[in-house]
């Protein structure tokens, strides 16, 4: 809310209020549709025993229905709020930054799975669909396509119920063959080195955070709950109230007058701290400079990195040559020149103005 009053959405603007706003829409939908089917059967009682079939009945159940779609998405999308309260455990966040590092990487594999996928889908159900149920519409032929890649399949070669060898011999085998490759053998691996590579980074990542608080590894949920425990038992001591932190600080500072209390002031240490990443930019590439000119013989090496930064025309070194070697003067060949140092410079496309 804050955030938002100081018109700073990209803080308060995510994909877990998103989220959130979901489950909650999710929510208020379920009590309206309750509410309406409870008012339904207020407003049109049914008196039994009757012979009569009663519609108040079927929109009850059409209602019913609809409440019970509303609740499968509230409980899919609370299942997937806990994500969000995993977050501020390093141990239990490892699948968030695990699905944030390969997030590129499964979006173009998941692009890639989809033609694939489609295409084997519609081309078993344009050579089987005519012979076998599981491949008799497009829908029938992907849900099998996809029970397969899980080993729900017969040998023979069959996927389903159906032998695809029986319907045509040939085209089965080379189906069957060529589905289960590029699909189970060669994306589902794909998938697998995408996730892992991302699970890396992410261990990585959550190592390097852990060293910045003076940590061998993150903590486990089991290191927290001591934790916890620690600071409730010391909260419920009477010793702990008596003779609180802050006491010990306000006798610190009352005590030693010679070393003054830090700058708490937000906006002068944030002012403070982008003036020293400015310093330090400029003084890493002094650094860099320094290193790469800190070289022994860099004015007989025409290779040494530094040169590479210069550039001029071939043009332009002919009138400069004589200058430098007075054995060239007046001799200079522009083409003999080019010549002789094509293999030492390296030629950039001019740019047109």
């Amino acid at each position: 809310i804050t955030a938002a009053l100081k018109l700073q959405l990209s803080k308060w603007f995510n994909h877990w209020q998103l989220l959130d706003g979901a489950n909650y829409a999710c929510f208020i939908a379920f009590i309206i549709m309750r509410v309406n089917i409870i008012r339904t059967i207020l407003d049109r009682p049914v008196v039994v025993p009757t012979n009569e079939y009663k519609t108040v009945f079927q929109e009850v159940d059409n209602m019913t229905r609809q409440q019970l779609t509303v609740n499968f998405f509230s409980i899919l999308l609370c299942i997937f709020r806990f994500f969000k309260y995993y977050e501020f455990q390093p141990r239990l966040q490892i699948v968030n930054k695990t699905m944030g590092s390969s997030m590129v990487h499964l979006y173009h594999f998941c692009l890639i799975f989809s033609v694939i996928f489609i295409g084997f889908a519609f081309a078993a159900h344009i050579n089987f669909g005519s012979s076998v149920r599981d491949f008799s519409t497009l829908g029938h032929s992907a849900q099998a396509l996809w029970e397969s890649l899980f080993g729900n399949f017969d040998l023979g070669p069959t996927i389903g119920n159906g032998n695809l060898s029986y319907i045509n011999p040939a085209m089965g085998v080379i189906f069957f063959i060529t589905w289960i490759f590029v699909a189970a053998m060669v994306l589902m691996n794909v998938f697998v080195a995408i996730l892992m590579d991302g699970y890396a980074s992410a261990k990585e990542e959550g190592i390097e955070t852990a060293q910045k608080e003076g940590k061998s590894s993150p903590d486990a949920v089991s290191d927290d709950i001591v934790t916890f425990l620690g600071y409730m038992g010391k909260a419920m001591s009477s010793r702990h109230w008596k003779y609180a932190d802050s006491t010990l600080l306000h006798a610190l500072k009352k005590l030693d007058q010679t070393k003054p209390d830090p700058d708490s002031n937000p906006k002068r240490l944030k002012s403070e701290l982008e003036a020293l990443r400015e310093k330090r930019d400029v003084l890493t590439t002094r650094i860099s400079f320094l290193e790469l000119m800190s070289d022994d013989g860099i004015e007989d090496l025409p290779f040494h990195a530094f040169w590479n930064r210069k550039y001029a025309t071939f043009d332009e070194l002919a009138k400069v040559v004589p200058f430098v070697n007075r054995k060239l003067e007046g001799a200079v060949d522009v083409g003999e020149m080019s010549l002789a140092w094509e293999d030492t410079v390296r030629y950039v496309p001019e740019q047109e103005e």
